[in-house]
Parts: C-alpha cells; structure tokens; sequence
C-alpha cells in the first residue's frame, strides 16, 4: 500500500506532537518537583546548649536568715580556721519572735527601735560585722541588699546598728538597732536590709589574694504614712519569625516590661495577647510575686501558629495588686512566721500594645509560581492547538492539491485511449 503525502505529513506531525507534548510535561513535573523539594519542612536536631548557671552576689536573703550569699572582692581578710556557720532572725529583744523580716509602718520622723539575734553554730567563738543597706529585689524575686562596697542613698541609710558583734561559740546574741524615718521622706514603700557577715582570705584562679564577704540577713521594710499610690506601667515591643514553608505558619515573640511607677510594693499577673485577622490567643506571663516601687521586670512569651497575614496586635494587661505590710508596727506576724507578702487591694490594671506587621513572602512566591505555571500551560496548549490546526489545514490542502492531479491525470489517459 502507498500512502498519500497526506498520511505521511499527518504521521509525521502527530509523532512530532507527541514528543512536544511530552517534554512540556517532563518540563512541569520537574518544577513541581523543585517547588515541593523547596518548601518541604526539614527535620531539626537539637543541639545540646550550655546553660548558664546565675552566682549569687553581695547581698543579704530575703528569707528566714539562714541562706548564705558570698560576694568575692579584693581587700583583707582575716583567715578562718575553720567554717563558720551561723543564722540571723528578727527579735522581740529576748529571743526569736517568729518573724522572717521586718515591716514597719512609720510617719515622718519617726524612731523605732527593733532587735536581731545572731546565732553562732560553730564550734568556736567568731566575730561578726554587721551591716545595713539598701534593698531591692532581683528579677527572680528574691530580696537582696547593696554589697558592703556600694553606697546606699535611701532607706539603708535610715538604719543605726553596732559595727560588728562577738558571739562565743554555739551561743546567740540579740543586737537593737533603730530605724529612724526622716521628716522630708516621702510616702509608700522603702526596701532595706540588715546583715552579719564574715570576711575571710582566698585565692582567685589566678593565683591573687582576695578577701570573700560571706553574709546573712533579712529584710526590712518600711512603709512611710500618707498617700499610698499603687501604679505600673508596660512597654510592649514585638517581632515575628517567618517560617519560609508556605505550608506551616510562624512565631511571634512578644516582649514587655513593666515598671513600677507607684509608690507601694506590687504584686503583677500579665497576660498577652496576639491578635491577627483569623482572631486572638491569650497567653499567661509569668507572675511577679513582689516588686518594689520604681523597680522594673523584663518578659516574652513566644506564640506559635501564627499566620502571616499582615500586622499583627500585641497587648499586654497586667493586672495589679498593692501588697499590704506584714505584721507591722513590729509586732510579730501569725504563728510559723511572715514568709510572703500579704495580699492588698487590687488597682488599676496596666496595659501596654504593640503591633508588627507580617508579610507571607512564601505564599505569595508559591502563588506566583502556580500562577505562572498555569499562564505557561494554557500559553503552551493554545500555541499546540494552532500549531496542529494549521498542520492539519496544510495536509487539506495537499490533499486537495493531489486529488485535482490524479482527476487531471485520469482525463488525460482517457483521451490518448
């Protein structure tokens, strides 16, 4: 059988078709294949981290006068022959009353006196100095006071005591001392503490000669009369962490502060909010059990799920309580002792806000991609249906051409027969 220029063109064409068509296709799957290889989430090892570890500094506990902070600083000491151990407690001029601190409620001008009582538990008689300074709480929440080599500028400087006590061995001594408030001292709330300490001589890594302060004390705390006013404030900054797989959604760390701008010891609960247009979560910070006036605390909480669908609220609301005294006046608190603030009177909440603003890179790029996938698919089957149209319209018409032939050709043998 002999085929026909119309067949040979038309099989020619269709196999040609065919491995355009094929190559279009091979070229497709191999883009998404990339895009899907691109935007697959990895798998993460964690690493294990170093954590640091805080060292105490100078400074007196603020608990029951039995924990030992040491602050190492160059100077003299005195070399110890052997450990000395001993505590500190608050007084009722006798004994120990109960009591873990000291709180005072004093008008302007006011002298009180108060009692320690120090104990040597040693086995041999140890002299101790004692020490009053200005007190402050750390961002962990214990109290602290100024080290021996810093100078205090408020409330330390209201408190009289002996420079150093004798305490024979395995005995105790009970040591007054005065706290006097001046007239010009302003309302609210003011930290000091009171310590006994030792000094005794060391080495440092390299090698030198230093005098280590070890100290023990408690709190006092003195809440001058007049106008009590409990106030905080927040500041809110923000970030958001993009997660570059369109598919998972990001994280948005929120970081506060919140200050103490009132007068009277705070007690604060803040809670976060993270808002987007597919609505808001709600996140508990931690809480701050106390917080002396003009104090400040750091935050952040981290939210995850979060999708980038531009800005984002943030919010923090603490809310507020102004921690009453406890066992003023010097007078012991309930049975077992004070070991926490009471609780006061509520207050105005504090509120801080933020916003930041989160762009979906990754989905607009994986909508780009699928868009120009498409343009480029429905461009390259509109140019394949022309391409084959004006194909088959050449074979029509070399057909038609080779059919008037044949019909010219059959004519003219009939008329030579």
């Amino acid at each position: 059988m002999i085929l026909s220029p119309l067949h040979r063109h038309g099989g020619s064409s269709a196999a040609h078709q065919v491995r355009r068509w094929s190559t279009g296709r091979a070229l497709l799957a191999a883009l998404a294949v990339g895009l899907l290889l691109l935007f697959t989430p990895q798998v993460a090892t964690a690493q294990p981290g170093n954590e640091a570890t805080a060292a105490a500094g100078a400074g007196a506990g603020a608990g029951n006068g039995e924990g030992t902070e040491v602050a190492a600083t160059e100077g003299a000491g005195t070399p110890a022959a052997e450990s000395v151990t001993w505590s500190v407690r608050p007084s009722d001029g006798e004994d120990k009353d109960g009591r873990s601190w000291v709180e005072l409620e004093l008008d302007p001008g006011t002298t009180v006196t108060e009692y320690m009582v120090v104990e040597n538990h040693s086995r041999s008689e140890a002299e101790f100095e004692l020490q009053a300074a200005d007190g402050y709480f750390t961002d962990s929440g214990r109290f602290s006071m100024l080290s021996g080599d810093e100078a205090s500028v408020a409330a330390g400087t209201w408190i009289d005591l002996p420079e150093s006590v004798t305490v024979t061995a395995g005995g105790s001594v009970v040591v007054p001392f005065t706290v006097t408030v001046p007239q010009d001292a302003l309302p609210g709330d003011h930290a000091a503490g009171v310590a006994a300490g030792v000094r005794s001589v060391g080495t440092d890594e390299g090698g030198n000669t230093v005098g280590v302060e070890s100290r023990i004390g408690f709190r006092v705390m003195t809440r001058v009369t007049g106008d009590l006013i409990p106030a905080a404030e927040v500041r809110v900054t923000g970030a958001y962490d993009l997660s570059w797989n369109p598919f998972l959604p990001g994280t948005v760390e929120v970081t506060y502060e919140i200050a103490n701008t009132g007068n009277t010891r705070l007690s604060l609960a803040p809670t976060i909010s993270v808002g987007s247009l597919l609505g808001s979560e709600d996140v508990a910070g931690d809480v701050i059990e106390e917080m002396a006036p003009g104090e400040t605390r750091m935050g952040s909480v981290q939210v995850r799920g979060v999708w980038p669908l531009g800005p984002i609220d943030l919010d923090v609301t603490s809310q507020v309580t102004s921690l009453a005294p406890v066992g003023v006046g010097g007078e012991a608190a309930s049975a077992g002792g004070a070991t926490e603030a009471e609780g006061g009177e509520a207050a105005e909440p504090a509120q801080g806000s933020a916003q930041v603003v989160a762009m979906p890179w990754p989905q607009l790029i994986v909508l780009i991609a699928v868009i120009a996938l498409v343009v480029t698919y429905r461009s390259d089957k509109r140019r394949r249906q022309a391409r084959l149209e004006q194909m088959l319209e050449h074979a029509r018409e070399q057909g038609r051409e080779q059919g008037k032939g044949e019909r010219g050709n059959g004519e003219r043998v009939e008329a030579a027969v």
